[in-house]
């Protein structure tokens, strides 16, 4: 089991995209668990636990949490913004 908590929070994209595809590379060989607040580091997740308030309010796909959660649909649009 592979444990990252923040593993790419002070990264800048470029960096963050290397750690990410490596990520990637483990799925099926090894058990990996983020922790993460930027969604794009657990897009690709098999299933993420949504936190709020200090609870877990849902978990699933990210679709999933996207249809049933609107605070998490929130977070989704607002790292969608485009400038």
């Amino acid at each position: 089991m592979l444990i990252l908590d923040e593993a790419t929070s002070s990264l800048d994209n470029e960096t963050e995209y290397e750690v990410t595809r490596t990520i990637e590379e483990l799925r099926g060989d090894v058990t990996v668990l983020v922790i993460a607040h930027r969604l794009s580091t657990v897009k690709n997740a098999d299933e993420i636990l949504f936190f709020s308030g200090g609870a877990m309010l849902d978990r699933g796909s990210m679709q999933e949490l996207r249809d049933r959660q609107p605070e998490f649909a929130r977070l989704v649009e607002l790292g969608s913004l485009s400038m």
